[in-house]
């Protein structure tokens, strides 16, 4: 289901508002994973920094030997098309 503005106001901080982002951040980025804990194994952090919302994890795909920065996945949450939650490349 879409989240419009009325329902979801993206300009402050509300730990409602940083649930439903985890959980739409969930459905966009681990869904059709086999591995139900996928977002927790993850460390799927949803964040509200500076006046924005912000999510990180772990891409769990990528080798271990790679460094931590190349496996690490930083995102900007917001309102794309639709205005439905969108996730942009930090």
């Amino acid at each position: 289901m879409a989240e419009t503005p009325s329902e979801l106001d993206l300009t402050r901080f509300s730990e409602s508002t940083r649930r439903r982002l985890y959980d739409r951040i969930v459905e966009i980025q681990f869904a059709g994973r086999e591995d139900a804990h996928a977002p927790d194994d993850s460390g799927l952090q949803v964040v509200f920094l500076a006046g924005r919302w912000f999510a990180a994890w772990t891409d769990l795909e990528e080798p271990l030997w790679r460094p931590l920065p190349l496996r690490l996945r930083i995102v900007r949450v917001g309102l794309g098309e639709g205005q439905e939650v969108a996730l942009y490349e930090v």
